[in-house]
């Protein structure tokens, strides 16, 4: 009797410690910020509405999502700074951002609501450097993936920019990244009218949940169909160093 109990107390250890591992294996994290009533910019429609979809489109494929809308610098560098802080004990890390965008001097930078784009370079109401947020998502998961809606054009007219942080060593496997940005360099990038999503959101929940496609080709179906739907006013961007495949669907 006394050995039946050791075999069972055995077995369950062995099964809870396997259900442990799998669960610590498939831990999808998300953060999806949707921004959308600026303060010193245009408003846009369709920011928060897209975020809304893609964090339940993504809870849907076992992501932990923490979604968070109209955010102002100080919020918008507490939630990134407490994803960085997950980013370890995740296998996929996601980031998404709609709203204001810009790039300058070869940075991308994403706009709080409350920026004041005269004083971009401020810290407590400026703009935030996308760089140091993809460093970090580097030094974690075994897939870290960064999804952008925004525009990619320069508005800041020889306005300082934010210095540039330090982002630490370089990754031990650096090929593990995926970003996908609804439009090239220098180019502006559509925000959806009222309810309506953005030409890019729009594509990227078509096609997301597929069974069994690769990112890579998910990507290439997203350009695609952006590029059609804008009548080729917005064709996205993407880099990809993966060296293994990704699928949010299981075949």
């Amino acid at each position: 009797m006394r050995h039946g109990r050791w075999i069972w107390l055995f077995v369950a250890l062995l099964a809870a410690g396997t259900c442990a591992t799998a669960a610590h294996a498939e831990q999808r994290v998300a953060l999806v910020i949707g921004n959308s009533a600026y303060e010193h910019l245009p408003a846009l429609a369709s920011p928060r509405n897209d975020a809304a979809a893609i964090a339940e489109k993504l809870q849907r494929l076992g992501f932990k999502v923490t979604v968070a809308i109209d955010l102002d610098h100080a919020a918008m560098g507490k939630k990134l700074q407490q994803f960085r802080h997950v980013l370890a004990h995740a296998n996929t890390a996601l980031l998404y951002y709609a709203g204001h965008g810009l790039e300058a001097s070869g940075r991308d930078f994403l706009v709080p609501i409350d920026a004041d784009l005269a004083d971009a370079a401020s810290p407590e109401h400026g703009i935030i450097d996308l760089r140091p947020i993809i460093a970090a998502m580097q030094h974690g998961p075994r897939v870290s993936l960064v999804f952008v809606d925004a525009s990619r054009d320069n508005p800041l007219s020889g306005a300082s920019l934010p210095p540039e942080a330090a982002t630490g060593s370089p990754a031990e496997d650096p090929a593990r990244l995926v970003i996908l940005l609804a439009t090239g360099p220098g180019r502006t990038a559509s925000h959806g009218e009222g309810a309506a999503l953005s030409p890019f959101t729009s594509a990227l929940l078509q096609h997301i949940d597929t069974p069994g496609l690769k990112i890579q080709d998910m990507m290439t179906l997203v350009r695609d169909d952006v590029t059609q739907s804008t009548g080729g006013g917005q064709i996205p961007w993407s880099s990809s160093s993966l060296d293994r495949d990704f699928f949010f669907a299981a075949h």
